[in-house]
């Protein structure tokens, strides 16, 4: 057997920042598991679980099943098994037993500590910044754009900026003068494609410019499909970074 082992790693010493309840859950740094015991005051060291199955504080209206991701909400004390956002969506682990829809708490298999393991989504993609040789990795959007003269607006959770886009339309229908804008907000990312009945069905539509002046979209900040006249269905795909 090895000498150097310190200890098995389920249960971390923690020293807390401020009062720490027994059974709460706690997250530090990218450590996330259960208190063991309470912590009176900042300083004082607590056991912290990292593995193991525990009863969490459930959110209620949505119905956990056998291996569910599940997401600790911090601002609600709540776990989810819906994607909340990178500021509050920490992955706490698995479910482990089905939860009925109206439960207020259900089984969870702790992640084992790092609350960024698991299937990486952009919520744990760095930022890149301009000049920056190691290279990063890209974040790819793929949102609905429905039929009709509308204006259907996605809010963005992490700042954004836009490389490509290209739509695919995936319906025949439509009108003549038909275009696609993509904005930020008001202000236009891209010029004004054809969209129109002259557009066959299962034809990908490129867009010819990406304005620099809009093409990040703020953490929280919209974008909006723009479709003039009554156009068809499709789906728009947009590649970009998360920047700081």
């Amino acid at each position: 057997m090895s000498t150097n082992q310190a200890q098995p790693g389920r249960i971390v010493n923690i020293i807390a920042g401020g009062a720490v309840a027994s059974g709460s859950v706690n997250v530090v740094g990218n450590y996330i598991g259960v208190a063991l015991n309470s912590a009176a005051a900042s300083g004082d060291v607590y056991p912290l679980a990292v593995e193991g199955v525990f009863t969490l504080a459930k959110k209620t209206g949505e119905t956990w099943a056998d291996g569910d991701k599940l997401y600790w909400d911090a601002s609600a004390a709540t776990a989810s098994n819906v994607y909340i956002s990178a500021a509050a969506g920490n992955f706490v682990g698995v479910a482990d037993a089905i939860a009925a829809s109206a439960a207020t708490t259900g089984p969870c298999k702790l992640r084992g500590g790092a609350k960024t393991l698991g299937a990486v989504d952009g919520s744990d993609v760095a930022t890149v910044a301009t000049g920056n040789l190691t290279g990063g990795v890209p974040v790819v959007h793929v949102l609905a754009i429905p039929a009709g003269a509308t204006t259907t607006a996605f809010v963005f959770v992490k700042k954004t900026r836009i490389l490509m886009l290209q739509a695919l339309k995936t319906a025949s229908a439509g009108t003549a003068g038909g275009e696609l804008t993509i904005k930020n907000g008001a202000n236009a990312i891209t010029n004004a494609a054809t969209w129109d009945n002259t557009t066959a069905d299962q034809s990908v539509v490129p867009f010819a410019t990406i304005d620099d002046a809009f093409y990040e979209i703020a953490a929280g900040g919209t974008l909006n499909i723009t479709a003039s006249h009554a156009t068809s269905s499709g789906i728009l795909t947009i590649i970009g970074i998360n920047v700081a």
